[in-house]
């Protein structure tokens, strides 16, 4: 069966749409319609139907699987963290090149750096806007040529930079540069087939290889455009702050088990920093913990588990902290998937959190304190929520 709001597959009598969530109960009853007439499909042709499935104007489906999506913001990341690296190296060279000896090196050193820092921030920004599109849609395969682009760009630029290297050096550091060169080569080669990979599956279809000369010369045409309708689509939906609205909660079943433990509602980000300070960072171990263990009994309905603190350290090592992003994306889109069980809606989903962590870093690191607030404040609610409930199952 599949949602008919954002058009994700869900399994057969479900309540809600784990995706954007959706009730799904007239589509039960009915038994009719988008669902039913794919259920009866073979594979390829449920995949011939997806894709035409029209999509939300609120929540754009098609932006592939949640991993895949996480994979393209944390690359988009890691490239804006090598943009700002790459800005402070050229201010430092700018600053030299006044003291510098041989002036006229130290100058095409700046150039290639300021060259290399443009096409990391061109890549980041493209990977971004793809990351948060349709990869069924024709403006997918667009970005994907400007992303091509842009990471031919670098390898050019980077073996340019690395023969102007030889000269200086009279090539006594070339076992050291070489190296270098064919690094950034490999890595951007790697880059490009991932994300073809990547749209790949999402779109059933090979970018750009099933397209004519005709297309591919149209659509290198359109990237411009492209590039700044994802932006203002984007960045609007970003600065859209619709409050969360309530609907009646739901009544109860009956059966529920009368003797509760109340799910903590107080938590702020104000006494997260301090006890913090006062633990010495001991506190936000505790922190993990105590969240990952609440929502799992908030949320204990949709089948699924955050992990908990142990896994959460484990994981955090092997991936040298990167984990800390997936935890957070995973635990906020969890809060906003479960929320329409409670009637609740709200606003800022898991991407919305994986942003703040990751390029909030470049609003003088506030973006991860926003994201813990959005968490705290979004489990507050549904805590609330989950409280009351039982709180009526008991009387009754």
């Amino acid at each position: 069966m599949f949602c008919p709001k954002c058009g994700n597959q869900v399994a057969d009598g479900s309540a809600f749409c784990p995706s954007c969530g959706e009730r799904l109960q007239n589509v039960n009853a009915q038994n009719t319609g988008y669902g039913a007439a794919n259920s009866a499909k073979t594979g390829a042709e449920q995949g011939s139907a997806y894709s035409q499935t029209p999509l939300s104007s609120g929540q754009p489906s098609g932006t592939g699987s949640d991993w895949s999506k996480i994979c393209l913001i944390v690359l988009a990341g890691l490239y804006a963290l090598g943009t700002v690296l790459g800005l402070l190296g050229s201010l430092g060279a700018f600053i030299g090149l006044f003291t510098a000896y041989h002036k006229i090196a130290a100058f095409f050193s700046l150039v290639m750096m300021v060259l290399t820092t443009v096409c990391r921030g061109i890549l980041a920004y493209m990977i971004f806007l793809l990351a948060m599109t349709d990869k069924r849609e024709r403006k997918a395969e667009i970005l994907y040529i400007g992303i091509i682009a842009a990471a031919i760009l670098r390898i050019v630029i980077g073996v340019f930079d690395f023969l102007l290297s030889i000269i200086k050096t009279q090539g006594s550091a070339i076992e050291y540069l070489l190296p270098t060169c064919l690094l950034q080569i490999v890595v951007s080669l790697a880059v490009a087939g991932g994300i073809f990979v990547i749209i790949q599956n999402a779109a059933r279809r090979r970018p750009l290889l099933d397209r004519t000369t005709d297309e591919l010369k149209a659509m290198a045409g359109e990237l411009i455009q492209a590039v700044t309708e994802e932006s203002r689509r984007i960045f609007s939906s970003i600065k859209k702050s619709a409050p969360p609205f309530s609907q009646p909660a739901p009544v109860p079943q009956a059966g529920v088990n009368a003797a509760f433990a109340p799910v903590k509602t107080d938590r702020s980000l104000l006494m997260y920093i301090l006890l913090n300070i006062i633990t010495c960072g001991i506190y936000s171990w505790f922190f993990i913990h105590s969240m990952s263990r609440d929502i799992n009994i908030v949320c204990r309905e949709d089948g699924q588990k955050t992990a908990g603190l142990l896994t959460y350290i484990l994981l955090c090592l092997v991936t040298c902290g990167i984990y800390s992003w997936i935890w957070s994306y995973g635990f906020a889109n969890r809060l906003y998937t479960n929320a329409p069980r409670y009637g609740l809606m709200f606003s800022e989903s898991g991407t919305t959190v994986l942003m703040w962590n990751i390029f909030g870093i470049l609003l003088c690191c506030i973006g991860p304190f926003i994201a813990l607030h959005i968490m705290i404040k979004n489990m507050n609610i549904l805590a609330g929520a989950y409280n009351n409930r039982m709180s009526g199952a008991q009387t009754m």
